[in-house]
């Protein structure tokens, strides 16, 4: 497959449309008016990856993070995973060609038809049951969208999953979702050669092998190949309407070249009409730009915030095989499949009230990020107060390596339920750095439904098949405030931490780090510095050894 991407030298003055984002939003618009015979042009913030350009290694996934905090930005602007920080709700989202399905994890359900029945939406669009049914098909047509085949090798995490389904009681409502992956070599509906999923497990951290169909497969090829034209590294800063000619001007800095750190001013381009889906976050923070540079908006923009509500569990050193971190460096038959992200659900969604419904599905964690998470997860927080990243970057690498780290990754697994999530009506004002918002809202971690759907994954969920299972329930909480809600994509989740059955519960103690209170901190209880465990540790294994030698002697 060829790059999509043009150089921005080949912009042209004028377009019919210009689309901000190429997600799912601003990938379909370029289709459709590009298949309309409109010139067209598409500005993408990050940059265009090809199979193979993805990360692979703990490393490369660290350098294909940027964190967006209230008090600085942190890492390349142009990296892969966008990490929003704020006071009640943290983001991640797709940074590159392609948004946020780039790293995605596939699943492509279509809605309760209840929820269309919400005031909230339009009022053409409740009334169009039709035409709903009719996008529906065009989505499936394009993105083929198929559960996992029963010719697929065995998932031990699916497997995991439909045991759980029967001890909570819900076998009739285990099934295997549809996901937008490929199974087989083909050519797909936008005439784009893709391989059958060799069962990485990498999708969150994007997909190697071409099997992923992420809109840089399907939609964007179909807008190019209709005349369409993309840019990459252009980042959108505001919109304006020129009344004298009835055009917009869409104004827009090269990420590469970093003229905004000395004041240059923004380049732009012209359009007839202006698609604005840079996504939830990005399309807010954009048009609240634009109202300051002029442009005449809604007064509710900006509220209304909410997220997918999603809950994430994990569990480690289950008594099962679960092969549920993915591959990482690893290539196909050196290990065993891990699959797709996610392929099995428990829907619960036939509720007597629609907002009572949820779903549980399993997980896979990438793996970039996956087996670093299992070994230092513990010992990361300490690690950044204490300024040692590097050094935790070091122990990671060796944990990573070790057989015993592979064995805890092979019985590692993350489960997901979706309840549906509150509309946040008050906390919607939101505090600036630069030309960057920050997204405050309420204490949406209250909310009830998502503490059940927690409940349920942290217990009878998880996997377990004999009392003396050394596992235990992890979380970011080692990175993120206890009060914050966790979102990826446009999504808010809900992280636990919950202790289960690991050595140090069966010493009577709680297996996570030790605390101490310290005075200036408010009483808060902070971990012991790493330091002082680590001699502890030297010091009981020294004396082993003295101990043995003399009994040697």
């Amino acid at each position: 497959m060829n790059r999509l991407s043009s150089a921005v030298t080949a912009m042209k003055a004028h377009y019919d449309v210009v689309v901000v984002g190429s997600g799912y939003g601003g990938a379909i618009a370029a289709s459709r008016m590009a298949r309309a015979g409109l010139s067209v042009c598409v500005l993408e913030r990050g940059r265009e990856f090809m199979a193979g350009e993805y990360p692979r290694t703990p490393f490369q996934g660290a350098e294909e993070v940027q964190y967006n905090t209230a008090l600085a930005h942190v890492g390349s602007p142009l990296a892969l995973l966008e990490v929003h920080v704020n006071d009640d709700v943290n983001a991640v989202v797709g940074c590159g060609l392609g948004g946020t399905s780039l790293i995605n994890a596939n699943v492509a359900l279509e809605a309760d038809p209840r929820l269309w029945d919400d005031p909230r939406w339009p009022k053409a669009l409740r009334d169009d049951a039709a035409g709903r049914e009719h996008g529906y098909a065009l989505a499936r047509a394009m993105l083929q969208p198929s559960p996992v085949p029963d010719s697929y090798p065995v998932l031990p995490k699916l497997q995991a999953l439909e045991k759980s389904a029967q001890a909570l009681g819900m076998a009739d409502r285990f099934s295997r979702p549809p996901i937008t992956v490929t199974f087989e070599d083909r050519v797909n509906a936008a005439g784009v050669e893709q391989k059958a999923c060799v069962g990485c497990g990498d999708c969150n951290s994007g997909c190697n092998y071409d099997a992923k169909n992420s809109t840089h497969m399907n939609y964007l090829p179909d807008a190019v190949a209709h005349g369409a034209q993309i840019f990459t590294g252009a980042a959108v800063h505001s919109v304006l309407r020129d009344a004298a000619t009835q055009q917009w001007t869409v104004r827009y800095q090269l990420v590469s070249l970093g003229r905004e750190s000395y004041g240059a001013p923004d380049l732009f381009v012209s359009a007839d009409l202006v698609i604005v889906s840079a996504g939830t976050i990005g399309s807010t923070a954009l048009l609240l730009r634009s109202r300051e540079a002029g442009l005449s908006v809604s007064a509710m923009l900006g509220e209304h915030f909410t997220g997918n509500g999603d809950v994430l569990s994990f569990a480690y050193n289950t008594d099962d095989i679960i092969n549920g971190v993915g591959w990482g460096t690893h290539t196909p038959g050196q290990i065993p499949p891990v699959g797709p992200t996610i392929t099995g659900l428990i829907d619960h969604r036939d509720t007597a009230n629609v907002r009572d419904g949820f779903v549980i599905e399993e997980g896979s964690l990438a793996g970039p990020v996956g087996a670093a998470l299992v070994g230092p997860a513990r010992r990361r927080r300490a690690a950044r107060r204490r300024g040692c990243w590097r050094r935790a970057e070091r122990r990671a690498t060796t944990r990573v390596r070790r057989p015993r780290a592979r064995k805890l990754s092979a019985r590692s697994v993350s489960w997901r339920a979706e309840p549906h999530a509150k509309l946040s009506r008050d906390g919607a004002r939101r505090r600036k750095r630069s030309d960057s918002r920050r997204r405050q809202g309420p204490a949406a971690h209250r909310m009830e439904k998502r503490r059940q759907a927690a409940d349920l994954c942290n217990g009878r969920a998880n996997p377990r098949t004999g009392d003396g299972a050394a596992r235990r329930q992890i979380s970011a909480q080692s990175d993120f405030h206890r009060h914050r809600r966790q979102s990826h994509c446009h999504r808010a989740s809900a992280w636990r931490l919950r202790h289960g059955r690991g050595r140090g519960a069966r010493r009577g103690r709680s297996p996570g780090p030790r605390v101490q209170r310290r005075g200036g901190h408010g009483g808060a209880r902070r971990p012991l510095c790493d330091g002082r465990r680590r001699h502890a540790d030297l010091a009981r294994r020294q004396s082993a050894a003295d101990h043995f030698r003399a009994g040697r002697a």
